[in-house]
């Protein structure tokens, strides 16, 4: 399968490498636990695994006396990253590590920042990652001349790559290279639509699921964090469907999305070559926007075409 690299900028970037991995390690913080004073304190660091996604890890300790804390991640080749620093909101911090290599070991070090700059590192800890899933596709790049390193969405059309009882791993980021830096495990459904959104948080519409809300299959867009977990979902009620093309999640909490409703009616109006019959019945499908406030109530409601009733 073939993909041309597609540039998608720093925002998209940043945000591509996001999810938790396969594997598992711990380490003791070198201060030796919370205790009194000013200088950072880190302890209890460990490594966790993120059963969506084998390509990444959370980890997590306990610190003292720290206004930031940051991740500084050495694969067993040599390599060695950090992550972005992260504010401290409480004594327990999680920082997500993303974009790792599959099958590979790695050694994580977290450092608690003071507010003068301090920093004070926990000991080593040892993670493994995982094996990607073999219901993963492979792509090979094609790259024009003067073209920069990025990131591209996929969203992978399911019963076309693999047999419809097989679950697939569906929204990915790929590099520039082809290789895939973040996956989510598993969706059972085609991926239609896979986006940013504006709050930094992605929602992906997985179509063909069966909706026991409703009772009947149709499409339901989920939305989630950057380390894979779903926040909420969306999808339209009653006699309109929910249309896979697109959901957009507004500053205030509300969620636009179409929805569509099939009927007949009489089209001779709109014919660009009226025929000698007086009517013409045909069943076309009205798109509809929906808005959803944050309670998840259906707010307001309108058709793009005044004609439309």
């Amino acid at each position: 399968m073939t993909k041309t690299s597609q540039r998608l900028g720093k925002a998209i970037l940043a945000a591509s490498f996001i999810l938790s991995a396969c594997g598992s390690g711990t380490g003791g913080g070198s201060a030796g636990g919370l205790g009194s004073g000013t200088r950072p304190i880190v302890a209890n660091a460990s490594a966790q695994a993120n059963h969506y996604n084998a390509l990444s890890s959370l980890v997590k300790a306990s610190v003292s006396y720290a206004v930031k804390v940051q991740v500084t991640y050495t694969a067993e080749s040599g390599a060695s990253s950090s992550t972005p620093e992260v504010p401290v909101t409480s004594l327990d911090v999680s920082v997500p590590v993303l974009g790792l290599k599959p099958n590979t070991n790695y050694t994580f070090r977290i450092t608690a920042i003071g507010a003068d700059g301090t920093r004070v590192d926990s000991d080593g800890i040892s993670f493994r990652t995982g094996t990607l899933p073999s219901t993963l596709p492979t792509f090979t790049v094609t790259e024009q001349a003067g073209s920069e390193p990025g990131f591209t969405m996929i969203a992978l059309i399911q019963d076309i790559l693999s047999p419809s009882d097989a679950r697939i791993a569906g929204p990915l980021i790929v590099d520039h290279t082809g290789a895939i830096v973040w996956y989510r495990e598993a969706f059972e459904g085609p991926v239609i639509d896979w986006q940013r959104q504006p709050d930094g948080t992605y929602t992906a519409a997985i179509n063909n699921l069966y909706l026991a809300e409703l009772g009947y299959t149709d499409a339901r867009y989920f939305q989630m964090d950057n380390v894979g977990n779903v926040l909420r979902s969306y999808f339209a009620l009653g006699a309109w469907g929910t249309d896979a093309h697109e959901l957009r999640l507004q500053p205030n909490g509300d969620a636009l999305l179409y929805a569509n409703n099939g009927r007949n009616m009489d089209l001779t109006p709109w014919e660009a070559n009226p025929r000698s019959t007086s009517t013409e019945t045909s069943s076309s499908a009205f798109p509809l926007m929906v808005s959803f406030s944050s309670p998840g109530t259906r707010s307001i409601n309108w058709t793009l075409d005044p004609r439309i009733h």
